[in-house]
């Protein structure tokens, strides 16, 4: 079976899916950077995270963002779009969040 490119319905979806993955790279990298030595001060960490554990962290956003746009580009039709694209924003958000709390602990 031959490929037909992408639905010519799918714009929007594309757009919300790499509209929250710019978001989440951005602000994701930004606060996951931040929030991972405010937590370890929060847990009354004695030493702070190392510059590298930060830097790990605020990477994980971005591969998810990456991820997300990586998606939008091979999957073809809006809804598989949005359902698979939202997922690995959501999944890379999860990740996110369990990386913080272990280089904070």
């Amino acid at each position: 079976m031959d490929d037909e490119g992408p639905s010519p319905n799918s714009g929007p979806a594309r757009l919300i899916v790499l509209l929250c993955a710019f978001a989440l790279a951005t602000i994701g990298a930004f606060t996951a950077f931040f929030a991972t030595e405010i937590l370890a001060a929060f847990l009354q960490r004695p030493t702070r995270p190392s510059t590298i554990v930060l830097i790990l962290c605020a990477l994980v956003p971005i591969v998810a963002a990456v991820g997300a746009s990586w998606v939008t580009v091979r999957v073809h039709g809006p809804g598989k779009i949005l359902g698979l694209g939202c997922g690995v924003l959501v999944l890379g958000a999860l990740v996110t969040a369990i990386v913080m709390f272990a280089a904070a602990v």
